[in-house]
């Protein structure tokens, strides 16, 4: 079995030992198969909030866009990662080679079980077939200039604006016709 690159984590798990960044095992505590935690004083699992570690959690959302009139796929995606006390980390991804997500090119690695892909692994299977962004307004920039073409970031953001606020549940409830006839009057200046 490959040894896996855990430089970029606090702690992993490995054969049920809880180990430190420097591969040092954290002693008195053991970790079944379903991520319960034992020892020191602990009886809890690795996902409920009073475990002494926290599971990083990584999830990924994408859109796949296809032409019509060829077998071009264009994917465009972002990533999250939730822990504990901290801000939500978020990159963004696009790939431009034709891989498509789920048919050859995957989010996880498959060890014994499916990992999510830390953002540093997305990088390194993206490599030269896609992009990465750090920042939001460079996604925006990309995304745009990809997809929708607007002459504008500004001109892109007030579109969406435009389409979460008419998505809105109930919209038609809560607004009048003449509400819905303003929102859609000052869109179009």
């Amino acid at each position: 079995m490959e040894e896996k690159d855990t430089s970029n984590y606090n702690y992993y798990l490995k054969n049920g030992q809880i180990y430190d960044s420097s591969n040092n095992v954290v002693s008195g505590y053991t970790v079944d198969a379903y991520f319960n935690i034992t020892g020191n004083d602990t009886d809890s699992n690795l996902f409920f909030s009073d475990s002494p570690y926290q599971v990083v959690r990584t999830g990924y959302l994408y859109l796949e866009f296809k032409r019509v009139d060829s077998e071009n796929y264009l994917t465009i995606g972002m990533g999250i990662r939730a822990r504990k006390g901290k801000p939500l980390d978020k990159w963004y991804f696009s790939l431009t080679d034709g891989r498509r997500i789920g048919v050859d090119f995957f989010l996880y690695k498959e060890t014994d079980e499916k990992v999510t892909l830390s953002k540093k692994e997305l990088e390194n299977r993206v490599a030269a077939g896609g992009r990465v962004f750090d920042r939001q307004v460079d996604y925006m920039e990309y995304v745009n200039q990809h997809i929708f073409g607007f002459e504008t970031v500004d001109e892109y953001k007030e579109m969406i604006d435009l389409l979460i606020q008419l998505r809105t549940p109930k919209l038609s409830k809560d607004f009048k016709p003449s509400v819905i006839n303003d929102i859609l009057s000052d869109s179009l200046q």
